[in-house]
């Protein structure tokens, strides 16, 4: 969970707080100076930062709507502009194809929280998969029965495992944003509380770190693992069974706007003409290629995923941000 602002109360007897997983499922929290466990107020709700003046409450409620939108692929055959696919008024995002592009596992919080919902391929017929609270990165297992995703409603990221079809999650070991091995032995892991890249058993084990300092692994072609380092904003790869890292592609501003596609990374680039592009890199002959602008208007969120048949991307954009600014009388 972040810890967003803190500040005594007016009487000075407890400590307020803002908390959550994400900013948009930001809330206040109170706890007694004198011991015991916090508790949610009723109000506050995507609070981030406030002001408790004598009885008087003040916070910004900040509020954005992504949605997830569908533009020609690297294999399309017609050309087409980005348009809205799988929208709502609330955070739709982290878009993930199931292997035989039937079906697409993404986030929203289009139900209050975030969590992992799926629909068809031609994004009809949402429903949701998790209940627990929060669910983000949605990845799919090689056959297409099972998705693994992370949790953590209670500030601890946890791996889950839920059957494609419903069911109850299963909750498998601690650590975030996973992806599966081809053979589907392996999970690739950010590691807590290290924060390293690490593989380990689906079924459970000890982890294996394999890099520092990464985010957000994906399985690559033959046998490597590919992740996204903070430090330089790029994406390298790191042998599945260990060795050194090394950079594939830089200049990718954020850890969410990249993933990989029949052997080669695809990514979205920040053009100062055109804005940004997605690009593809074929990560054998080390060539670039611009598959699409997206215009100067578009603003990229958390996710993108191409179809397994290479005609559709699909990456999420910022459609709407802002916040409100809240006044509580007779705050206690």
């Amino acid at each position: 969970l972040f810890l967003w602002d803190v500040q005594w109360d007016s009487g000075g007897g407890s400590l307020v707080f803002s908390t959550g997983p994400t900013r948009n499922e930001s809330h206040l929290m109170r706890v007694p100076v004198s011991g015991g466990p916090p508790s949610r107020l009723l109000v506050g709700d995507g609070a981030r930062s406030f002001s408790v003046v004598g009885d008087r409450l003040a916070y910004s409620e900040w509020r954005q709507d992504t949605n997830i939108w569908r533009v020609r692929g690297p294999l399309a055959e017609e050309e087409t502009a980005p348009t809205p696919f799988i929208a709502s008024t609330s955070d739709d995002r982290m878009p993930a194809y199931s292997p035989d592009g039937t079906g697409i596992a993404f986030v929203s919080d289009r139900a209050g929280t975030w969590e992992v919902w799926l629909a068809d391929a031609d994004g009809s017929r949402s429903r949701q998969l998790s209940h627990l609270g929060h669910a983000v990165w949605p990845r799919w297992s090689s056959d297409g029965r099972s998705i693994a995703f992370s949790s953590m409603p209670e500030g601890r990221s946890n791996v889950f495992v839920v059957d494609a079809s419903g069911g109850l999650p299963e909750l498998r070991f601690e650590g975030g944003t996973p992806d599966w091995s081809a053979d589907e032995r392996w999970f690739f892991i950010l590691s807590m509380p290290d924060g390293s890249i690490a593989k380990v058993p689906t079924h459970g084990g000890p982890p294996e770190p394999l890099a520092r300092n990464g985010l957000i692994p994906q399985r690559g072609p033959d046998g490597q693992v590919l992740f996204w380092r903070f430090g330089d904003q790029s994406v390298w790869s790191v042998p599945e069974s260990g060795g050194e890292a090394a950079v594939v592609q830089g200049g990718i501003a954020h850890w969410g706007h990249w993933g990989v596609w029949n052997g080669n990374l695809v990514f979205i680039q920040a053009n100062d003409e055109e804005g940004p592009s997605i690009k593809l890199l074929d990560l054998e002959t080390r060539q670039t290629t611009k598959v699409v602008s997206l215009g100067p208007a578009t603003i990229p969120s958390i996710g993108l995923t191409v179809s397994p048949d290479g005609r559709w991307i699909l990456f999420t954009r910022q459609d709407r941000a802002g916040s409100d600014l809240m006044l509580v009388e007779h705050f206690r």
